[in-house]
């Protein structure tokens, strides 16, 4: 037997602050006169927890399956056998210094030129004269206290089942006055250019010092061992031995709390996006034209029972992931 449930949570916008002139000022407008709410719908005892403005919800019931499951179970496990390998030495020749490498030093004067060069007599600089901004005092409504929110029964054509939806009432407003900026401060920078001077100088093109004049070494070649690779111990791994086992495991029958699209957020652009997921998927074959109707819902039915979603009709979370539609309860206007 299908139980549905459904809670829906409904964001009201809050009221914008009035525009401002930027040419003239114009008057701030009055806030707005209170007016009576009706009574809130009563709330479901078993809701979800942690509700937030703009979300809905339906309680599904999901039927119990039976599921073969595979597992690997372990037959033998695995092991690593070793082997000591020996070192391997080759033979080579090298040469050996008998008399190392000498150096003698002797004294030689530096070499100079004369070269130009160009001199800063006075660096250049700028002035900076600031202008000042211009600004004026503008007016706007701001919210004088925290919004009022309320359960209320609403009988949406999008979903199959009754909903309740959390809505948030506008609180008390005021007036405030600000300052704008209608020019920003300006800066005007004016830049004097540097002056130089050439001048004439010798300097040192090779430096003097101390030279010195290498005796090569004397050397001889000898024959000596080396150990091209050392011994190791060679490791061989042989891995465990699995078998598959098939299990039956049995799920029963449960009721959750599921997400579904709002009727706020349904809009024409979102329906359209649905009618044409479903079209591509051969569910559907009339117009997308944002007017969710009886062929679109059974649409929507039959593409859920193809897919194994077992929402019952509702347009869910799951629904709209499984036709690559956007799951999001602010309602958006359509580009283009």
């Amino acid at each position: 037997m299908l139980r549905i449930v459904a809670l829906a949570a409904v964001v009201s916008a809050l009221a914008q602050p009035a525009a401002a002139d930027h040419k003239r000022r114009t008057p701030p407008p009055r806030p707005p006169m209170p007016h009576a709410a009706p009574a809130p719908a009563p709330l479901p005892a078993d809701a979800p927890p942690n509700v937030r403005p703009g979300e809905c919800y339906a309680r599904l019931t999901t039927p119990g399956r039976v599921e073969h499951r595979r597992e690997r179970v372990l037959v033998e496990e695995g092991r690593v056998d070793r082997r000591e390998l020996p070192p391997r030495i080759e033979t080579e020749r090298r040469t050996v210094v008998v008399r190392p490498e000498q150096r003698r030093t002797h004294h030689v004067p530096p070499v100079y030129e004369t070269v130009t060069e160009t001199q800063l007599i006075r660096p250049g600089g700028e002035q900076r004269y600031v202008e000042p901004a211009e600004v004026r005092t503008v007016a706007e409504v701001v919210p004088a206290g925290p919004p009022r929110r309320v359960w209320r029964f609403v009988d949406s054509p999008l979903q199959p089942g009754p909903v309740w939806c959390l809505v948030e009432e506008p609180g008390p407003t005021t007036v405030v006055h600000r300052e704008v900026v209608v020019r920003p401060e300006t800066v005007r920078v004016v830049v004097t250019p540097p002056e130089y001077r050439t001048v004439h100088k010798q300097v040192v093109k090779v430096p003097g010092g101390l030279r010195e004049e290498v005796v090569p070494a004397e050397t001889r070649e000898e024959v000596v061992e080396r150990v091209v690779e050392p011994g190791r111990v060679e490791e061989r791994r042989v891995e465990p031995r699995f078998k598959e086992v098939v299990t039956k495991v049995v799920s029963p029958a449960r009721q959750d709390w599921t997400p579904v699209l709002c009727e706020a957020a349904a809009t024409p652009h979102k329906i359209k996006a649905i009618q044409a997921a479903l079209k591509r998927s051969g569910h559907y074959a009339g117009p997308v034209d944002g007017l969710y109707g009886p062929a679109t819902a059974d649409a929507v039915r039959r593409f859920q029972a193809a897919r194994g979603v077992p929402h019952q009709g509702y347009l869910s979370r799951a629904t709209l992931a499984a036709l690559g539609v956007p799951f999001d309860q602010a309602p958006r206007s359509p580009r283009g």
